[in-house]
């Protein structure tokens, strides 16, 4: 399977003093805070260029950025205290890097990681990949010539699984604590790769989800979506920490899941779709040995089609033996819904109503005290029901106080979900 990235269609042009364009790239991500809140307004430098700033949901896209191994740096203000952020990307020609993820936090709270990554005889290699790994976030760097590297930012007071990954070679991991205003050292070494044969993915799992296309309107809907989400499978959230290819919120997404299984010589994932069993093409290879969940978002999807999905595992061999990939996982597919559409609430009873989902095969209601966020959860849960109204039947309400609601309808034995608008209404 070759590598497989968005290709951006681009013109060629050649400008005195600039980049040919047939050298240039995009770098996409997201910029979040050490709760995992989306950050808005954040200024974003490329190898120490201002480019653009983070969107009101935190996501941004560097349009201009020269092939090759790029830093991409988050910056902003707040009440007079700095925060900062900082992670690498590798940057290919007239393609779209994803998922360059960047985590914020008080300059005086970040920590760093250097080190050099040396074969078995002591000879320094270039070109691995180091990862940092941890509850926030994951970080990337590549080694120079000289087989250093140097990661940034690391938020301080957390362990970090470190794993230095190099094709032809086994991986290295260990584990290491950021302090806050200090550069720690690990160092690695790589033994020759043996083309380890490794296991096909097991337990693969698909889920489709389908917001309102307005739901990325503020940076307020956008955390709501991404609670609710994650509320109503909270798989969702213990796994999005440093793999998901990107948190923001879109109109369709296909998260898919697996068990993860260690191996000295793990290089990524590739992933595989199509719209039947029997036609699917690469997607996608995530060059990342800790991952177990990948999250579909291209403009490809589309509502009430179905799509099939397959994941392999690639060793550090990939592509150039022979074996080097492991047998595909089962395929699994999901069916992204169309959008869930409220009618007005109506009161003496207080029913909720909605209008029929196609392929929704039940409706829930979920009541929230304030506007849904992470920190928000719903106070009542409604069964789930067929019918297309449900009558209130929690504890009482306060009257004059403002409720949200959101309705989502589920098919497809529970595997896709449409979230309705988020709504709310005055108890009487």
């Amino acid at each position: 399977m070759k590598r497989i990235l968005t290709l951006l269609l681009l013109t060629p042009i050649i400008v005195a003093g600039c980049v040919p364009q047939e050298f240039i790239g995009e770098i996409s991500g997201t910029v979040t805070d050490i709760n995992g809140n989306a950050v808005r307004d954040a200024d974003i430098y490329a190898d120490g260029s201002f480019s653009t700033t983070s969107s009101p949901v935190g996501t941004f896209v560097i349009r201009d950025a020269t092939e090759g191994l790029t830093v991409v740096q988050a910056r902003l203000t707040v009440d007079g205290v700095s925060y900062r952020g900082t992670n690498r990307a590798y940057v290919y020609a007239q393609e779209r890097t994803n998922s360059v993820n960047i985590v914020v936090a008080r300059v005086n709270q970040l920590g760093h990681v250097q080190g050099i990554v040396q074969d078995q005889f002591g000879r320094s290699l270039e070109g691995v990949r180091v990862f940092a790994g941890g509850p926030l976030g994951s970080w990337m760097d590549i080694t120079d010539s000289n087989g250093a590297y140097r990661i940034d930012d690391l938020v301080a007071g957390y362990s970090y699984t470190m794993t230095a990954s190099g094709r032809g070679y086994e991986n290295d991991t260990t584990n290491f604590t950021a302090n806050a205003g200090q550069t720690g050292t690990v160092n690695f070494f790589l033994r020759n790769s043996s083309n380890e044969q490794q296991n096909g993915v097991e337990n693969l799992t698909a889920v489709a989800w389908t917001s309102p296309v307005d739901a990325t309107r503020s940076r307020e809907s956008a955390r709501a979506y991404e609670a609710i989400k994650n509320h109503i499978n909270p798989e969702r959230e213990e796994r999005t920490s440093h793999t998901r290819a990107d948190p923001a919120v879109t109109h369709l997404e296909i998260d898919l899941f697996w068990d993860y299984e260690f191996y000295n010589e793990l290089l990524g994932y590739g992933i595989y779709r199509g719209t039947s069993p029997a036609n699917v093409q690469p997607l996608e290879v995530l060059r990342d040995p800790l991952a177990n969940f990948y999250s579909d978002i291209s403009d490809q999807l589309l509502e009430n089609q179905r799509f099939y999905y397959v994941v392999t595992r690639l060793n550090t061999d990939f592509p150039n033996q022979s074996g080097s990939e492991s047998p595909p996982s089962a395929t699994v597919s999901a069916v992204p819904l169309d959008d869930m559409i409220l009618n007005n609430v109506s009161y003496a009873p207080l029913t909720f109503r909605w209008q029929p989902l196609f392929n929704a095969t039940s409706y829930t209601v979920y009541l929230y005290y304030d506007f849904p966020d992470f920190q928000v959860d719903p106070i009542w849960v409604s069964a789930p029901t067929p019918s297309t109204f449900y009558v209130y039947n929690g504890a009482p309400l306060d009257p004059g106080h403002r409720y949200w609601y959101v309705v989502v309808g589920s098919g497809f034995g529970g595997f896709s979900h449409s979230i309705s608008q988020i709504d709310s209404f005055v108890a009487p």
